[in-house]
């Protein structure tokens, strides 16, 4: 029961992340503030938000399917 309420709890935090999340918006500013500063308007740290926020997204998906393969298999016969 124990492992199940874990399970909860990480994907409670995973769905807590939307579209853009804290990295991406982190590396967007970062990349406008380096923009400002060189005139560069490439954002690698954009990027490394982006691929930060999938990843997290990807978590997200597997801890949902972790809770519900523990939910079937914890699951009372009727």
């Amino acid at each position: 029961m124990k492992l199940k309420h874990w399970i909860l709890a990480l994907s409670a935090a995973g769905l807590v992340a939307c579209s853009d999340g804290p990295a991406e918006d982190a590396g967007e500013e970062i990349d406008e503030a380096v923009e400002e500063m060189t005139g560069d308007d490439s954002g690698p740290m954009e990027e490394v938000g982006e691929a930060m926020d999938d990843m997290a997204d990807d978590v997200t998906d597997a801890a949902e399917d972790i809770e519900e393969a523990v939910e079937d298999a914890t699951d009372e016969p009727h």
